[in-house]
């Protein structure tokens, strides 16, 4: 029996590919994308370490169109398939292996609501961060026209700190 059950999370985006079949006059979508899945090992220090395994990993049909429009990197993701293996010769001439997971069932393993939310707190730092930038430097004193003069009415510049006033600099 060949059947593979993997939990992880997606490393990058998916690959999308369209193809039409040369028996079929429909278009179908491949959809190549790679789990990151977890794997304990005891190191020397026999501390609980872990490490993760890339899997590579494929679908077609509508499990593809899916991964096109709903899987972005770092999504949790439970799937189920076959371990799939087979060369082929490249362009040079050599022969290439390959293993990776043909995907029949896949299925998200957090809420949505937890994935928005993480996609809405990364684009709140980017638009504070270029708000940030945006904004305008704040005015010197001079720079507004304000001259601070001493209270015993010498035309001397005072040496003090504008935070005496409430101004910041």
């Amino acid at each position: 029996m060949n059947r593979v059950n993997l939990w992880g999370r997606l490393a990058r985006d998916p690959v999308i590919k369209w193809v039409e079949p040369k028996d079929s006059q429909e278009r179908m979508c491949i959809a190549r994308y790679t789990l990151a899945v977890n794997r304990p090992f005891n190191n020397k220090n026999k501390d609980n370490s872990q490490t993760a395994d890339f899997i590579p990993c494929v679908t077609f049909g509508k499990n593809a169109e899916v991964a096109e429009k709903e899987f972005r990197k770092g999504m949790a993701l439970a799937i189920e398939g076959k371990l799939n293996s087979g060369s082929y010769t490249n362009k040079e001439g050599q022969k290439v292996f390959f293993l990776d997971v043909q995907v029949d069932r896949q299925e998200f393993t957090e809420r949505k609501s937890v994935q928005e939310q993480k996609a809405e707190a990364d684009a709140s730092k980017e638009s504070k961060n270029s708000v940030a930038e945006d904004l305008p430097q704040p005015y010197t004193p001079e720079e507004m026209g304000m001259t601070f003069y001493p209270e015993d009415g010498s035309e001397q510049e005072p040496e003090q700190n504008f935070m005496e006033f409430g101004m910041e600099m």
